[in-house]
Order: C-alpha cells, then sequence, then structure tokens
C-alpha cells in the first residue's frame, strides 16, 4: 500500500504557549508542523512552501483578517489553501465577512482539541486527494500528447 506524504501545516500565533499548544494537539496527524511568530514570518513560508492548511490567529496585533487572507491566496501555490482563523472571542460578523467557499473558516480557540484535529485531518485528505488528481491529470496529458504525435 502507497504512504501518502507528510503535507505541511502553517501555524501563525504571537504567543509560544499557544503555538506550542496547537502543535501538540495536531502531532498525532503525524504531519509537517511549521510555526510563525508573526504575519510577516508567516508571508516568508507562504512565499517558500505550499500547505495544506493554514491556521492563523486573529488576535495578533495589526492582523486584518481579509487583508492576510488575500495575502496568501496571492500566492499561486497557496490559492486554494484553506485557512482557519482562530479567536478566544465570538466575532460572529467576522466569520458571516469573511467566510467565502471552503478556503476561509474560523473557530474559536479550541476547548476540545478534537475539532481542531478533525477540521484539519479533512484538509490534509482534501489536499491529498487534490493531489492525486492533477498526477491523474498530468498523465493523462502525456499520454494525450504520446496518441497525438502517433496520430501525425
Amino acid at each position: 500500500m502507497h504512504t501518502q506524504q507528510k503535507v505541511n501545516i502553517l501555524l501563525v500565533d504571537d504567543s509560544p504557549e499557544k503555538l506550542l499548544a496547537m502543535a501538540v494537539i495536531l502531532v498525532s496527524l503525524n504531519q509537517n508542523l511549521i510555526t510563525a511568530n508573526s504575519r510577516e514570518e508567516a508571508l516568508k513560508y507562504i512565499a517558500r512552501e505550499e500547505f495544506a492548511v493554514i491556521l492563523f490567529n486573529i488576535q495578533i496585533p495589526g492582523i486584518d483578517e481579509l487583508n492576510i487572507a488575500y495575502q496568501i491566496k496571492s500566492y499561486l501555490k497557496n490559492q486554494q489553501t484553506p485557512i482557519i482563523f482562530i479567536s478566544n472571542f465570538n466575532k460572529n460578523d467576522m466569520i458571516f465577512k469573511i467566510y467565502y467557499g471552503e478556503t476561509l473558516d474560523c473557530i474559536h480557540q479550541p476547548k476540545i482539541p478534537q475539532i481542531l484535529i478533525s477540521k484539519v485531518a479533512y484538509f490534509i485528505e482534501k489536499f491529498h486527494k487534490s493531489a492525486e488528481l492533477k498526477l491523474k491529470y498530468e498523465q493523462l496529458l502525456n499520454i494525450n500528447n504520446i496518441l497525438q504525435k502517433q496520430i501525425e
């Protein structure tokens, strides 16, 4: 049986304690957990790497949720990357303002770690399925090109 490759998960929070707590919760998923302490550090990682999901604390001073979402989505390899904004308080208006499609979500600081694990696991599975489809598409294109050359 083919084992799936580990994916990158970006955790962004200005609190080392909260980063550690998220990492401890998600370590059971056995993926590459990358941590960033600031928006700037996160954007450096996002420019270089592809992520299956990004978890972003929206309470970092100076963070505008829509602005950071647009900046993340401006990188081609992360245009479809799901972003989960994490908050300690209820910002229902903000949730409705930023939620579009399946690429943005907002949850309250997880009181039950299983909620966070389930959401991230779903996005990891979705990332793997998307990668498989891309590979099959490329294989079909190659076969089509070979067949076209044989016809000519």
